[in-house]
């Protein structure tokens, strides 16, 4: 009942098909050996799609709203290639950023932990707030041409939700929580 309840009415004998070979306990069997080619499960080029497709072109849950509980907490997860920080505001709102500094490019935080209001980057001291933009660089006439206070770190689409918070591995775009979970 529980399956046409949700709308899934495809979902019943699917559902009763499942329960009568756990009580059989048994499994359908295929008509012959299947065998797959190794190169499956080893090759660069399909892993790098699997990659792009599974984790960075659809969003996905990154953290759990209890891993940043306060202003300034921050977590970084790199799970998918894709160097996420993300660090609670003072407004109480989750950010994503690539965890990288606009100068050079070094990574700015590691694991998890509290920055109080600034994120620091320790290659040259360059520092964002907590909503990701530049409030300061050491010896500014070192470094060319200066940026500008509209440059800071590339933002991540990211949403959270009952818990959860989802983010997209690009840059761009836009991540509903609600709407992924269907609420």
């Amino acid at each position: 009942a529980r399956c046409m309840d949700l709308n899934l009415p495809w979902l019943r004998p699917l559902v009763r098909r499942l329960v009568d070979l756990a009580e059989e306990r048994t499994t359908d069997l295929g008509p012959d050996i299947h065998r797959i080619d190794p190169a499956v499960y080893t090759d660069p080029e399909r892993f790098a799609l699997e990659k792009e497709v599974l984790f960075r072109a659809q969003p996905r849950v990154t953290a759990f709203s209890c891993d940043l509980p306060d202003p300034g907490d921050y977590l970084v997860n790199d799970d998918t290639d894709v160097p996420t920080l993300l660090v609670r505001g003072k407004d109480g709102r989750v950010r994503a950023f690539l965890n990288s500094c606009l100068h050079r490019g070094a990574p700015l935080l590691d694991g998890h932990g509290h920055c109080k209001s600034r994120i620091p980057c320790p290659y040259h001291a360059w520092s964002y707030d907590l909503e990701g933009r530049l409030r300061s660089i050491s010896s500014p006439g070192t470094f060319g041409a200066t940026p500008t206070p509209d440059q800071g770190l590339v933002q991540l689409p990211c949403d959270e939700a009952y818990g959860l918070i989802f983010t997209s591995g690009r840059p761009g775009g836009h991540v509903d929580a609600r709407e992924l979970l269907g609420t």
